[in-house]
């Protein structure tokens, strides 16, 4: 099995699904979707079928695929913001100077992108307890310009720096 879960994870994974998934708007439907198709291919692998009436996660489990598709998805949603986030050319630019043209169109407006990444940020930081603060970290510094972040010898070494700096 294992060549089969390798030829899964290389192939199928990222050219099926995976390729272009950071600029998608992805709905409540369309997560259902991948998520259902995802089983339906591990089952295959693993020789199970639907009467058995094994449940998804002893699938995955006997398989060694920890994460779904669609976390794979929102993790890949994400990192793109935090790539779209650096660059300022690009979106100011368009802030300042293009104009949406023609009429809206009837009903209710499709999600956006953007819509989309605050939604999945604010589940991560709902999601995260206490002793997730690394999580809850990752969330904010999404939304956030990257920051490099120091190490605590730099971080005191700028500490004394802004305390000597006080003194004088």
């Amino acid at each position: 099995m294992t060549i089969q879960t390798n030829l899964y994870e290389t192939f199928v994974r990222p050219i099926s699904v995976l390729y272009a998934a950071k600029c998608w708007t992805v709905r409540k439907v369309d997560e259902q979707r991948i998520f259902t198709t995802e089983m339906g291919w591990l089952r295959k692998l693993a020789g199970i079928s639907k009467r058995r009436k094994k449940k998804n996660e002893d699938i995955r489990t006997e398989l060694n695929q920890t994460e779904t598709l669609v976390q794979k998805t929102e993790r890949g949603r994400l990192q793109w913001f935090g790539h779209v986030k650096r660059i300022r050319t690009i979106p100011d630019y368009r802030q300042k100077h293009c104009k949406p043209t023609g009429t809206r169109t009837r009903g209710r407006p499709k999600k956006r992108w953007i819509v989309n990444i605050r939604g999945l940020t604010e589940k991560r930081q709902q999601h995260s307890s206490g002793s997730g603060m690394c999580e809850r970290q990752e969330a904010r510094s999404a939304m956030q310009p990257h920051r490099r972040q120091l190490t605590t010898a730099e971080d005191g070494r700028a500490r004394r720096r802004k305390e000597e700096s006080d003194r004088q």
